[in-house]
């Protein structure tokens, strides 16, 4: 997974990764999504036998004040260029809704 701002091509939050680690598939970093940053709680990813395409990556993002996000990604290169995939935000007064989940790397 590369260090960058991927930014979603539709109406969604946008990624900012950081700290990934090849060796562990972990990484961190912050979503962003109408003017609210929610840092990444766990993020991680895996490619096929632990090299190879595709890769998926989970995250979860959090804001003590707005709620969750959890999102499910698909690449089908190890580069990560593109993401697709699902995104669903929860905030804490029980409003569960669907997000565009695609995403484009930033070089």
């Amino acid at each position: 997974m590369q260090n960058a701002l991927y930014s979603n091509t539709l109406d969604g939050p946008s990624l900012t990764i950081v700290d990934s680690d090849d060796r562990t598939g972990v990484f961190g970093g912050t979503l962003h999504y109408q003017g609210i940053n929610y840092g990444i709680v766990s993020g991680r990813y895996a490619s096929l036998n632990g090299y190879q395409p595709p890769t998926v990556v989970t995250l979860i993002a959090n804001n003590q004040d707005h709620g969750y996000f959890a999102l499910t990604l698909f690449s089908p290169s190890r580069g990560t260029h593109e993401l697709q995939g699902h995104c669903v935000r929860v905030t804490y007064d029980g409003v569960v809704s669907s997000l565009p989940g695609d995403f484009v790397r930033h070089a």
